[in-house]
Parts: structure tokens; C-alpha cells; sequence
């Protein structure tokens, strides 16, 4: 006898739930993939300061190279001017004024890398080996390309290539030939420095601390041409050696630091 369909003998429709439950298919409810979403959230929070640190390394080492060339091209021009120490600032042939010592690594062709006008200071500013590639800015508000960095992100040394104030001053603080310097891998000859209208960075321990851009350091070449990374407390500042005169340590190049026989 022929059966009658019976719908409790036929395949029920399974739900969507019960087919992957079936299939072997994981499945996630509203609630728990937003706690998987917290948690990436959690993790990538937790690892983006190590990752910005590690481009900050990357910047570093390239501010780095940057620090050598710039030493590198100091030892060329000392080995053309009989060892004498580029100035601060001075004449160049065919300009009204006196120009900066990295205008002048440029004009001379001792670095070829920068953006300078002959004609119009204001229109230098930090680029090629001048430019930190940390310090994202070109100029300060308000002011002029000059008076921000005044065409570098680095400087000179404070005492380094300063001036005779006359040829019979025997209290000059300043050198003027590598031969006179007994420890030239101890004496910076440029490094980082902060915003403003100098060609150099000094001692000042706000000045100095904002010249560190680099995870709280700052990169130096020296006048043996080797570049190095230092910490704040490392650099003889007037917080980091409080009961000494920080002029007198040799890496500041002082003239008269054979005297103290500091380093």
C-alpha cells in the first residue's frame, strides 16, 4: 500500500546555526567579535609606541650620516686652509656679507646638498645633509626661513670657530688651527641644534635639550671626523655637571681646556 508523505519522516530545514554547527564552521556571536576587536585594539596600542621608536632609530641613524658627512666635509677644509678651523661665519669672495660656516661647506663645494640664495638669506632653509630628518619643521611661525634654523639643523660647537677679538688678546676663548687641539675625537665640532638665529648650540640646558630629537638624544660629528649619538647627561651642560664650569670639558672645544685637563 503506497504511504502518504509524512512530514515528520522528511528532512527538517535546519537553521543557519545548526547547518555550521554541522559543517564544523566556527561561528561568532555580535558580542564576542567585538571583544576580539578589543583586544586588537589593545595589542596594537600596546606596540605602537615600540614601533615609532623603531622609526625614530631608522631617523636617527640617517641624522647620523648626516653628522659624519658634515665632519667628513670639516676635514677636507682643514686639509686645504693648513689645518686652520673654519669660522663661524665669514667673508666669501663676490658676497656683501659674511655667510654662515654651512653656507660656506656650500659655496666652497666642500657639501654639495642644501638649499641656499646667495642674494636672500631669508630664502635658506635646512635641506640635503643640513636637514635632520626627525625635525619635520623648516621654519617657526612668523618668522622667516633665516631666523628659524638659518639654513641648518645643525651648529657648531659654541667654542668652536669663534673669534680672535684681536691678535694680542690672551683671554680669547677660541682655538684657530686642529694642531692646537691635543684630543680632536673628544672635541664636537657640530651637532643638532634647536630653532633660532644661531649657527651654533651651546649649553644651555633648555637650548640644549630641545637640540635632542632623537628619543631624548642628539647626534655630534667630531673633529677627527667620527660621529656618535649622546645622551643629555652625557654632554657637560650646566644640569648635567652642576658644580663645574661646563665650558672648561673639551667637548665644548674650549681654548683653554688643556689647562683643566678635563675631558
Amino acid at each position: 500500500m503506497r504511504k502518504f508523505f509524512n512530514p515528520a519522516n522528511s528532512r527538517r530545514i535546519r537553521s543557519g546555526r545548526e547547518r555550521f554547527a554541522g559543517s564544523g564552521v566556527a561561528h561568532f556571536t555580535l558580542i564576542e567579535l567585538l571583544v576580539v576587536i578589543a583586544i586588537i585594539a589593545i595589542l596594537a596600542a600596546m606596540l605602537m609606541p615600540a614601533l615609532q621608536q623603531a622609526r625614530e632609530r631608522g631617523r636617527s641613524i640617517s641624522c647620523l650620516g648626516n653628522t659624519r658627512e658634515i665632519g667628513t666635509a670639516n676635514l677636507s677644509y682643514l686639509h686645504d686652509n693648513s689645518d686652520f678651523l673654519i669660522p663661524r661665519a665669514m667673508p666669501l669672495a663676490g658676497l656683501a656679507n659674511n655667510r654662515d660656516w654651512t653656507f660656506s661647506f656650500w659655496h666652497l663645494n666642500y657639501l654639495r646638498s642644501g638649499v641656499w640664495d646667495p642674494a636672500n638669506n631669508n630664502n635658506s632653509y635646512p635641506a640635503g645633509m643640513f636637514k635632520c630628518p626627525t625635525e619635520g619643521q623648516e621654519t617657526l611661525p612668523g618668522v622667516t626661513r633665516w631666523k628659524s634654523w638659518r639654513g641648518s639643523h645643525y651648529g657648531q660647537t659654541e667654542y668652536i670657530g669663534g673669534y680672535f677679538s684681536s691678535s694680542d688678546d690672551k683671554k680669547n676663548r677660541f682655538f684657530q688651527k686642529l694642531t692646537q687641539i691635543r684630543r680632536p675625537n673628544k672635541t664636537c665640532f657640530a651637532g643638532d641644534k634647536a630653532p633660532g638665529d644661531v649657527q651654533y648650540f651651546s649649553a644651555g640646558a633648555d637650548e640644549l635639550l630641545r637640540s635632542q630629537r632623537h628619543n631624548a638624544s642628539g647626534n655630534y660629528s667630531f673633529l677627527d671626523g667620527h660621529a656618535e649619538n649622546r645622551l643629555f647627561n652625557q654632554i657637560p651642560n650646566k644640569l648635567s655637571h652642576p658644580n663645574s664650569d661646563w665650558a672648561k670639558y673639551r667637548f665644548w672645544g674650549h681654548a683653554h681646556v688643556d689647562l683643566y685637563n678635563v675631558d
